[in-house]
């Protein structure tokens, strides 16, 4: 198909030149319709390629996608661009800025350029991407309705849902300051987002599924009061009853979870060795004897975009 479209802009643009040879266009006319055919001829060929619904996704992969960046035109700043180099301990003295613009905190520079999460045309270009990898989850950052990435969220899940891929959340510290405000958070989400056709739940159990970032800066007794039956303020056998999965980092941390309700652990870190959850080594001994009564989710190597 490729070769053939190709074979046609040939011929097509050969037809323009001559035509201009012959006096028929002025230059300018020229170049127009070369660039008005040539686009024409990229949509359609993007078209051709764009995954049908029923595609072979596998919805037990998940991908961590951050919705996060912005762009002056859009955005009205170039948010996650432009920041600070974050320090690497109290004593790093660096004062390092990225100033966006061609300077971003990468190895690689973004074939896409410095977009915003809120392009439309940027986000279907992702979801394209991420339907041909055959991922079929992506999890997106949550920061609140009152944060600009608040905007992302509807362009996400609506090209999501050409692709027929899934979103759930991972609720970030900024909201998540107690175990209370998560639950407003995830009653939120569901309310806002639950009847969207992308809206991920559970296949079996019709449950939405959140990640949650640091959950062990909060005390597994407090999680208790929502993510237990008999909690004061559980979320368990109501409306919004969802697998919440909260982030193993250290050593012995089995207790917490066992206390605390969450239906399973993800670690994030797409590292070994840079924390004990994360650790492929540790994994085995992670999921034994007591851990057994939750799920070890998610514990494979994170794809980040």
């Amino acid at each position: 198909m490729l070769q053939k479209l190709w074979g046609l802009v040939q011929v097509k643009i050969f037809e323009l030149y001559a035509n201009f040879l012959c006096g028929k266009f002025t230059f300018e006319q020229t170049i127009f319709m070369i660039k008005v055919f040539f686009m024409l001829s990229i949509n359609l060929l993007l078209f051709v390629n764009t995954p049908a619904q029923n595609n072979q996704l596998n919805y037990n992969a998940v991908c961590f996608y951050y919705n996060w960046y912005g762009s002056v035109q859009i955005n009205g700043k170039p948010y996650h661009w432009a920041h600070n180099v974050m320090k690497q301990n109290d004593k790093d003295t660096a004062t390092s800025f990225f100033s966006a613009e061609g300077n971003i905190g990468a190895n690689f520079y973004p074939e896409a350029g410095e977009y915003s999460s809120a392009d439309s045309s940027i986000v279907d270009l992702h979801m394209r991407q991420i339907a041909k990898a055959g991922i079929g989850v992506l999890a997106v950052t949550w920061l609140g309705k009152d944060d600009y990435t608040f905007n992302s969220v509807l362009v996400v899940l609506n090209a999501a849902a050409r692709y027929a891929i899934k979103i759930c959340f991972q609720i970030e510290p900024i909201v998540r300051k107690t175990a209370f405000t998560t639950r407003f958070e995830m009653e939120y989400i569901i309310s806002k987002f639950g009847n969207h056709q992308a809206f991920y739940r559970n296949a079996k159990t019709n449950r939405p599924l959140f990640f949650i970032y640091d959950s062990y800066v909060i005390d597994a007794r407090q999680w208790a009061q929502v993510l237990t039956e008999s909690g004061s303020h559980t979320i368990r056998n109501t409306s919004i009853d969802a697998d919440v999965i909260g982030l193993w980092v250290t050593e012995k941390e089995e207790e917490f979870f066992l206390t605390s309700g969450f239906d399973g652990f993800y670690t994030y870190f797409a590292s070994s060795g840079f924390t004990y959850g994360s650790t492929q080594a540790n994994w085995k001994k992670c999921n034994s004897g007591q851990n057994k009564t939750i799920k070890f989710l998610f514990h494979r190597l994170v794809l980040v975009i």
